[in-house]
């Protein structure tokens, strides 16, 4: 369960988000005694620059997953549980844990169906990190990340003044 801050958001700004829609896989309709009629794949990519509401809101989640300690005596049960506590990664231990969160929300003023969201824990983080490369630890990366938006914003800002859509975040649809 997640109690996140949203009083207090991190950041809630406008920034222009470029949306892909990839083409469509090629399928194959039901032949009926005919040969197979197949489709190919579109290969028009459905994109546009879209200007998105991003929120991001910090808070805490509480883990409920459990720990399993099978195979001891009554007396070293509560000996093996607290060495396990103290030695388990946090996404493992016991319930009750709580651990710190980042919550983006991603809409669209324009299109009330377009609601995309992500929390990411501590515990997550790191395989977040080794997948996207990100050099920075869990407690500096909401301050990046801010920072990276609000360079899109003001990209937004000054393409508008200039009249074109560069500096704009790509996420699919």
């Amino acid at each position: 369960m997640e109690d996140l801050d949203r009083e207090h958001p991190h950041f809630e700004g406008v920034v222009p988000v470029k949306i892909v829609r990839p083409p469509a896989p090629a399928t194959t309709a039901p032949s009926y005694g005919t040969a197979a009629a197949a489709t190919s794949p579109s290969t028009a990519v459905d994109a546009r620059v879209a200007d998105l509401t991003i929120r991001l809101l910090g808070g805490t989640q509480t883990r409920v997953r459990g720990m399993l300690i099978m195979g001891v005596t009554m007396a070293r049960r509560k000996e093996a549980a607290n060495f396990r506590f103290r030695n388990t990664p946090a996404h493992l231990q016991p319930n009750g844990h709580r651990q710190r969160v980042l919550h983006m929300e991603i809409s669209d003023e324009a299109d009330l169906q377009f609601l995309h969201t992500l929390s990411v824990g501590e515990a997550e983080f790191a395989d977040l990190a080794s997948e996207q490369a990100i050099l920075v630890d869990f407690g500096a990366f909401p301050a990046k990340l801010i920072e990276l938006l609000q360079q899109c914003a003001a990209a937004r800002h000054d393409a508008a003044t200039a009249g074109s859509a560069s500096g704009s975040t790509t996420i699919p649809r």
